[in-house]
């Protein structure tokens, strides 16, 4: 018998012992902190984000725009991804124990003449938002400066540059990096635009029985290019439990198991239920596929 834990691990927030690295998520840089579902990320960071929430609203009492109508706009995830895509401004800071948050500002043309600004704080992991601690947007100059905090990064298009543009290798190591990369960006992606009407993240284990059925049998299959070139691919199935009707989603990654050979796999990233149509317009993007793939 032996107690080594070379090959032993625990979520930071549940402390469930895990026996593979690949179990846990990250959603910061060059830190062990690791979790073992969406949930257990979500409860261990909610202070922080009620802080963050809070502060805003201190701030936006004081300015006297607690109820700007550009804050609807919030609501076009175009807008939302041009800001993480393509910021105007990023800024970090770092505190004693060099954990680093970052600011993404950016600024976007509206009717009439008008501009505004759309602000996020979060952790960045490869180069990417990985957990959003805040999103907002304003109209007030002198309420985006409140929000340049720490050093500016001088070059935002070298900043978000990832290895992953690179070709994969068909080393396992680098493959499982990149689905991990790819998993954490997706997974605050659907943190972020989730409904709070939606089926409650810590029920998503409930759903599980549906994965398989829905790689083996989807209802439709799409297949688009992401931020770094990559293909990926979205199985889409929908169910009924309970007099309910709902979509079960499974993102998966394609690459090349090896270089010297036209072969290529699937490795599912992130899957998930809802009941909202619009998460299905979200992800019914790309080019539709007619039948299942091999997996």
């Amino acid at each position: 018998m032996s107690f080594s834990n070379n090959k032993l691990y625990f979520c930071n927030q549940c402390k469930k012992i895990l026996n593979n690295v690949e179990d846990l998520l990250f959603v910061e840089e060059d830190s062990s902190r690791g979790f073992c579902s969406e949930k257990c990320i979500e409860n261990f960071y909610s202070p922080l984000f009620k802080h963050y929430e809070a502060k805003e609203k201190e701030l936006r009492s004081e300015l006297g725009i607690q109820n700007e109508t550009c804050l609807k706009l919030l609501e076009k995830s175009e807008l939302v991804d041009k800001l993480f895509s393509a910021p105007l401004e990023i800024y970090h800071s770092m505190n004693e124990l060099e954990e680093e948050i970052y600011s993404f500002i950016g600024k976007f043309p509206q009717d009439k003449g008008k501009e505004i600004w759309l602000i996020s704080l979060c952790y960045v992991y490869d180069a990417k938002p990985s957990f959003v601690f805040l999103l907002t947007a304003t109209e007030n100059e002198e309420f985006v400066d409140h929000f340049r905090i720490g050093d500016p990064v001088e070059d935002i298009e070298d900043f978000l540059a990832t290895d992953e543009e690179m070709e994969v290798s068909g080393d396992p190591k680098q493959i499982l990096e990149t689905v991990e990369q790819k998993k954490s960006s997706l997974l605050a992606q659907m943190i972020e635009e989730r409904s709070p009407h939606d089926i409650p993240i810590e029920e998503f284990a409930n759903y599980e029985p549906f994965f398989e059925p829905t790689i083996e049998n989807p209802d439709e299959v799409y297949t688009y290019m992401d931020e770094d070139g990559d293909t990926l691919y979205t199985y889409i199935k929908a169910y009924e439990r309970d007099g309910c009707s709902f979509y079960f989603f499974v993102v998966c990654y394609n690459f090349s198991s090896n270089p010297n050979e036209q072969t290529e796999s699937l490795l599912p990233i992130i899957s998930f239920p809802s009941l909202d149509a619009d998460t299905y317009k979200k992800h019914s993007k790309g080019e539709r596929i007619s039948g299942s793939l091999k997996s």
